[in-house]
């Protein structure tokens, strides 16, 4: 608990780093605790046995937290300049495979059961409501002047699926899977933490305390239904709506 505590405040600490210093050095202290996770993962002991308790060993816990430096180096080389439409799916794309490679890996399995389908579907119709929330508190500005209907295709599908469904099977999927292990009381709060810390980039507390309400919302739902089918499709509607559906609707 002790490692897990220093390196989440580690990541809080990296993310104001991006906003006192600048993206560059935010960039780098997300580099140094990705590669101090993975050396931590690689030379942490293993069990040697099944333990009697569900504890997973430091290595997968190191392996999970490596996920939102991960995540949050590939967005931060997204923002520094105009990547165009399709960037967000020429990167994103790989990592949502790695990533799903990287769930079976850590045993992470049943993320999207084909039980309660149809509640799931109603949950992530949730998003919709929820996007036109977060954009009228947040009035955020089109993504482009004038877009083509091809761009807007492409720029809502990529943000659904990098800017939703990446999100949620690192937050939701792993991260609170594998903390719901080792501490079960505390997971959904340090999951929501890093999750909200991960948008300090944004520089606005608004921008936080939304996106720290959707993580407890998507958490509880997560950890009672034990799907992430739901939560991502709601945060995909809520991620497409927010930056491009909703601004171009009212602009």
């Amino acid at each position: 608990m002790l490692a897990l505590t220093v390196y989440g405040l580690l990541i809080v600490v990296a993310e104001a780093v991006v906003v006192l210093v600048g993206p560059l050095a935010g960039a780098l202290v997300h580099a140094g605790l990705l590669v101090a996770l993975v050396n931590h993962a690689v030379l942490a002991p293993e069990a040697s046995e099944p333990p009697t308790a569900p504890a997973p060993p430091p290595a997968r816990v190191a392996s999970a937290l490596a996920l939102v430096p991960l995540l949050r180096l590939v967005s931060l080389a997204l923002a520094t300049k105009d990547p165009g439409p399709y960037a967000y799916v020429v990167v994103g794309g790989p990592l949502l495979v790695a990533i799903v490679l990287g769930a079976r890996t850590l045993g992470v399995r049943g993320l999207f059961p084909r039980k309660g389908v149809a509640r799931e579907a109603l949950a992530g119709l949730a998003g919709l409501p929820l996007g036109l929330g977060a954009f009228l508190l947040l009035d955020p500005p089109a993504f482009a002047r004038d877009p083509s209907a091809p761009e807007v295709a492409a720029v809502a599908a990529a943000v659904f699926l990098v800017g939703g469904v990446l999100e949620e099977l690192v937050f939701r999927g792993i991260l609170l899977r594998i903390l719901s292990e080792i501490a079960p009381r505390g997971a959904l709060a340090w999951t929501s933490l890093l999750f909200a810390a991960s948008y300090l980039g944004s520089r606005s507390i608004a921008v936080v305390a939304v996106f720290a309400g959707l993580g407890l919302l998507f958490g509880w739902w997560a950890g009672r239904t034990g799907s992430i089918l739901g939560v991502a499709v709601a945060h995909g509607l809520v991620a497409a709506g927010l930056v491009v559906v909703w601004p171009l609707v009212f602009s």
